[in-house]
């Protein structure tokens, strides 16, 4: 998520820009977002997760896809990519 939060900051809503260095970033992730969504498919772990998230466990990481969603929100397709990654996460 810091890839794709660093790439949406660094293309400061140049929706082009975006557009080829979000892709690559999420590609690149494959393999831990794969590891990642088979850890959180147990509902239980997936709960407790979302919980510590929301109470401010892992203030970096909120603020990371916070950063990536409003920064991507200009760009739809961009956008729609950042947000499925997202809620993988959450």
């Amino acid at each position: 998520m810091i890839g794709v939060s660093a790439a949406v900051k660094g293309a400061k809503g140049d929706c082009a820009q975006m557009g080829k260095s979000v892709p690559a970033v999420i590609k690149a992730a494959g393999r831990p977002r794969s590891e990642l969504r088979a850890l959180l498919s147990e509902p239980a772990v997936k709960a407790e997760y979302k919980a510590a998230i929301e109470a401010g466990k892992y203030p970096a990481l909120r603020k990371d896809l916070s950063d990536a969603q409003s920064g991507s929100v200009a760009c739809t397709d961009v956008f729609n990519q950042v947000d499925r990654v997202v809620g993988e996460i959450i």
